[in-house]
């Protein structure tokens, strides 16, 4: 219980004192910093042809230095285009480093996400309590962006009872829904100054059930499948060969299937990326519309790529893990996981592009916002819980 006050406090304080902050960077907004400059191709052009102009001034006004400065015109003019070509090296530069960026932060990302599912109960839900704490206030920043003001610290309370109570009462997970959603409501009509509109309160619960009620599945999923299934890669394979009990403290069930479950989402993002830079033709606008438009370089080659990618490395897990009918439950798991992917990164774009938002945030080098990194996660946790948990009868049957 003193762990569950400790939880219950450090992350009290953690979602009562955050603060909105300052929007992120919107469509088309230079990112060079307040006082930084760079030259741009438009400064350029103008560059070179004033310029060009001076020199052919200067021919007329000086009379007997006209060759001096006809041999002078061209160095003038190739400084100018010595510029612009710098600037293009520059661009292509920051672009390398950029990539390079990304993958930094997505390796130490893993490695820390390895780490913390592996790590003690109470770490983790502080932890994965934390960041949840996070994307919700960059959401919260977008829906400001948008015009409308939610109330954001009821909708932090809210959600904290979720995560507190899907890792430490399970049983009453089903009704912390109905009664948080009743509790935001008595706030917004007993402590709020002004009457609330109907933006507010949606956005506000949007925010209470998407950054709250679904991601507090990944914790009943982590805890509530423990040591007594511990047919996971680590027993069958890898505590063998690389003895790690000393890092890997828990080796549940669970948290085996949430990390194979995370990493496949991804492999998913991977496998979208560079297939639709490989082979992307038909832009998803051409299958649908609105999703098209929410995010329009993506290209149905590239969903179809983060499919089998995704579907492909779970069903080795599953393998791994020694799934009773792995061969049927592997591939519909992976395929389940990736399109909710999809269909959370969509969602993403459409609350940044309505909020006239590039990225939701800055926090993550290379990669944006919480949100742009972790908006594949948001809608799989509860449809993976009961996945897994068709799975495990399975396990007591045969085990039976």
């Amino acid at each position: 219980m003193l762990q569950v006050a400790l939880t219950f406090l450090v992350v009290f304080i953690i979602y009562v004192t955050t603060s909105s902050g300052t929007s992120a960077s919107r469509l088309g907004t230079n990112k060079r910093g307040k006082f930084g400059f760079a030259p741009t191709k438009e400064f350029n052009s103008f560059l070179h042809h004033k310029l060009s102009s001076y020199a052919s001034f200067s021919r007329l006004y000086s009379g007997s230095n006209s060759i001096s400065n006809d041999n002078d015109t061209p160095a003038i003019v190739a400084a100018a285009d010595d510029t612009q070509l710098s600037n293009t090296n520059g661009k292509k530069k920051n672009k390398l480093s950029n990539l390079q960026l990304r993958w930094i932060t997505g390796c130490t990302l893993g490695a820390g996400a390895t780490y913390l599912i592996f790590s003690p109960k109470w770490v983790f839900t502080l932890l994965f309590t934390s960041i949840m704490a996070g994307l919700q206030r960059e959401y919260f920043r977008l829906v400001r962006s948008s015009g409308t003001t939610p109330a954001s610290k009821t909708g932090y309370v809210a959600s904290l009872f979720f995560f507190t109570i899907a890792a430490y009462f399970p049983a009453a997970h089903e009704l912390v829904l109905p009664g948080s959603l009743t509790f935001l409501m008595v706030w917004l009509l007993l402590f709020k100054k002004s009457l609330s509109s109907i933006n507010e309160m949606s956005s506000t619960l949007l925010g209470v059930i998407y950054f709250g009620f679904l991601p507090s599945f990944w914790l009943r999923l982590r805890y509530e499948f423990g040591p007594a299934l511990q047919q996971t890669l680590f027993n069958q394979f890898g505590s063998s060969a690389i003895n790690a009990d000393w890092l890997f403290s828990n080796r549940s069930f669970g948290a085996m299937v949430l990390w194979w479950t995370w990493c496949s989402i991804v492999w998913s993002d991977v496998g979208a990326f560079f297939c639709g830079k490989s082979f992307g033709k038909n832009k998803l606008s051409q299958v649908c519309k609105a999703a098209g438009d929410a995010s329009p370089n993506k290209t149905v080659e590239g969903a179809l790529g983060g499919f089998f990618f995704c579907t492909a490395f779970f069903t080795l897990g599953s393998f791994l893990m020694q799934w009773p009918k792995w061969q049927l439950w592997g591939p519909a798991y992976g395929l389940i996981i990736s399109i909710l992917g999809l269909v959370g990164d969509l969602t993403a774009s459409m609350m940044k592009r309505d909020a006239k938002i590039k990225d939701s945030g800055g926090l993550l080098p290379g990669h944006g916002g919480l949100i742009d990194r972790l908006d594949s996660y948001l809608l799989s946790g509860p449809i993976c819980y009961v996945m897994v948990k068709q799975v495990v009868k399975n396990i007591l049957t045969a085990v039976v």
